[in-house]
Order: structure tokens, then C-alpha cells, then sequence
């Protein structure tokens, strides 16, 4: 069996000592438009707040003042990003140890506390059974690898499932999880038609979870995933 390693620093995967692309990476080619529309908002809404400070005097702007301004403003949805990141790394975590444990951690922080609590009660309602893998690192003979959250029975099915904190569900995330589906089959042998997969949404807004299944899309969504890895590999000068 191959040899497969992760440089958690650096976020890459390497077979038998060979570099190969992570599933995020390959994904992360597609062009979002709606995050440059997000990025655009958030920059006008940061300069739009400080208006009646300027107008009132309160706040006077030299050229230089203004241009360092300008450069905090564009900065702001970065920070943003960045904090809701950090949540969704330290949400993921929170369920990691739990499902891991079944202790419910303590000392989490208000934002991952309201997504823990979100998670705990899908998992009740939508009766989220016996825990079969966890951040389990996969890999495909196709040349890339990557760490998928949960494999578990949901509502009596074996499910492949994805736990976001995001504020939507985008056409990516079936990518991901089709490679995701497809790398596990290959390494343990199950029959893809056996396995579901699906995505929990976790809101940090509303404390509330979503759910969508994505079986039904999953072969397309491979071939779409497989269509982006074939283009990294060109663009990086590797062989399909």
C-alpha cells in the first residue's frame, strides 16, 4: 500500500514521497465571484461608516492619511475572512474531540459554541449514528489526497458528510465531496452506490443547521473534480 503524508504547515500531500495536489487546492482554481462581490461590500461599508466622521471635521485626512486608509478599508475583508476561518477551524475541532470522546468541550469561545450547539442538535434530530471515520487523510490513484470530516450512518444510511460553516451552500462543495466519495472507495474497497454524501451547514449567524444531500449529483461532480485536477496538472507541467 502507498505511503501517504501530510506537512500540516505547508498543507500538502505527498505518495511514496511525491508531491500531489490537495482536493482544496484543485477546487480552489475556480473563480468566485460572489466572494469578489463580498470582498467589494465589505471595502465600500468600511469607508461608507467613516463619512460623518469626515464631514463633521471630527476627522481630518491628509493624502497620505486617506491612501492608509484606503489600504485598511480594502484589509477589512481579509480580517473578515480570516476570523470566520478561524471559527470554522476551531468548530471543526470542537466535533473532532467530541465524536472522538462523546465529552462536549468546554471553554469554546461564543461563535463556536453557537456552531457546536448547532451541530450537537442535527445530529439529534436528523439521528446521526455510529461514527465510522473522523479527518480520515484519503487519497485516489488519480493524484490527489485530501482529509474528509465524517463517515456515519445518518437516518440508517452510511453517509460521506462535510461540515461547513459557511454562509451558503456552493457549487464547489459537491466537488470536493465527489473526490472525497471516490478516494475512500478506492482505499477501502465499498462500492460507491453504498456510501451517500451530504453537507452540514452549520450558520454562525443563527446557531441553526442545514443540511443538503448530494447523492444524486455525486458521479457528475466527480467528473467535474476530475476535469479541474486534469487542469492543474497540465498547468504545474505533471502527467494525467
Amino acid at each position: 500500500m502507498a505511503k501517504i503524508t501530510f506537512e500540516e504547515k505547508r498543507h500538502t500531500y505527498s505518495i511514496d514521497g511525491v508531491k500531489i495536489p490537495s482536493v482544496t487546492k484543485i477546487i480552489g482554481i475556480l473563480d468566485k465571484p460572489a466572494l469578489m462581490g463580498w470582498a467589494a461590500k465589505i471595502t465600500a461599508e468600511y469607508l461608507i461608516n467613516l463619512i460623518p466622521d469626515i464631514k463633521s471635521g471630527d476627522l481630518v485626512l491628509s493624502p497620505e492619511d486617506a491612501q492608509q486608509l484606503f489600504y485598511k478599508a480594502k484589509a477589512e475583508a481579509s480580517r473578515i475572512r480570516d476570523e470566520a476561518a478561524d471559527i470554522g477551524t476551531k468548530t471543526h475541532e470542537a466535533i473532532e474531540n467530541y465524536l472522538k470522546t462523546k465529552k462536549k468541550p468546554k471553554g469554546l469561545e461564543p461563535e463556536v459554541q453557537k456552531t457546536f450547539d448547532a451541530f450537537i442538535a442535527f445530529a439529534k434530530e436528523m439521528k446521526l449514528g455510529e461514527i465510522i471515520e473522523s479527518e480520515k487523510i484519503l487519497y485516489s490513484t488519480y493524484g490527489y489526497a485530501g482529509r474528509m470530516d465524517i463517515l456515519a450512518y445518518l437516518g440508517g444510511k452510511k453517509y460521506l458528510i462535510d461540515v461547513k460553516t459557511s454562509k451558503g451552500f456552493y457549487r464547489e462543495m459537491k466537488f470536493q465531496l465527489a473526490a472525497y466519495h471516490n478516494a475512500y472507495c478506492e482505499m477501502t474497497g465499498e462500492k460507491t452506490d453504498d456510501i451517500g454524501i451530504g453537507i452540514i451547514r452549520l450558520d454562525k449567524s443563527s446557531g441553526l443547521a442545514f443540511w443538503k444531500d448530494y447523492t444524486d449529483e455525486r458521479e457528475i461532480s466527480f467528473q467535474m473534480f476530475l476535469s479541474l485536477l486534469d487542469f492543474v496538472k497540465l498547468r504545474d507541467g505533471k502527467k494525467k
